[in-house]
């Protein structure tokens, strides 16, 4: 009777162990399928962030050759007015 008391403790903790083995591998699933997704979504954003800082670099070398497009580029607030030099007080 001990054997059979010592055999089902024992059948008993291997059991709570596959559960717990069978939780962690799907946790461990989901966990690795948003680490993924969340990966994607930080790529896109930094193509999206290289893009637009292109596009905005090229706009700059545009406002140098043509100054028209300054004020359309204060207006987002890329580039800011030089301050007006003042004249020195005679």
């Amino acid at each position: 009777m001990k054997k059979d008391l010592n055999s089902t403790i024992l059948q008993a903790a291997l059991g709570v162990i596959l559960l717990a083995a069978v939780f962690c591998c799907i946790k461990y699933v989901f966990a690795t399928r948003d680490i993924r997704s969340l990966n994607y979504k930080l790529s896109e954003g930094n193509a999206r962030r290289t893009t637009m800082q292109a596009f905005l670099n090229d706009c700059m070398a545009y406002s140098e050759k043509n100054p028209a497009i300054l004020p359309l580029l204060e207006t987002v607030g890329i580039k800011k007015n030089a301050p007006i030099p003042t004249k020195p007080a005679r």
